[in-house]
């Protein structure tokens, strides 16, 4: 009787080991959330492509978004605005730049820098207009350029998504 209360009680304690390790480590990727838009269309020609990515993690949230745009001039100003059922918000007017012959523009906003950034949920769409105010802030009134919806991130955590 007592070698089966002490197989008994080994069996519980591995069970409860295992069982608090598979809840430690669902709990782990848990804590990570991402969230990707991405569109693209043709104009003039060429193909043009808008992707954004926000994450949430223990550390912090980052919201992230660019446009590649070969119809643009370097230096032409990007509004990127994040468009949500309570309203639309400018995130960023950063300048198209022109990286080796392809003409981009990217904004790039984290917490851990101290920077603020907003809370994107699903159906969010992440918008960039060609132009900025006078004051060189984004402006979510400037003509379209391009619309991307934020779905849930089917990415691997740890993969870095190829361009």
């Amino acid at each position: 009787m007592k070698r089966w209360t002490t197989i008994r009680f080994g069996l519980s304690t591995a069970a409860l080991a295992l069982l608090s390790a598979g809840c430690g480590s669902m709990n782990s990727a848990m804590t990570m959330t991402g969230l990707q838009a991405r569109a693209q269309t043709m104009a003039n020609g060429m193909e043009m492509q808008l992707t954004g990515q926000f994450q949430t993690a223990p550390q912090g949230m980052s919201l992230t978004g660019e446009l590649d745009n070969p119809t643009l001039t370097a230096g032409t100003p990007v509004s990127f605005c994040l468009v949500r059922m309570s309203g639309t918000m400018a995130l960023a007017a950063p300048p198209a730049m022109d990286e080796s012959g392809q003409v981009v523009a990217q904004f790039v906003m984290n917490s851990q820098n101290g920077q603020g950034v907003p809370s994107v949920s699903a159906g969010d769409r992440l918008e960039a207009r060609q132009g900025a105010t006078s004051a060189g802030s984004a402006d979510c009134m400037a003509p379209l350029l391009l619309s991307a919806t934020f779905q849930a991130d089917m990415s691997p955590v740890g993969m870095s998504q190829a361009k």
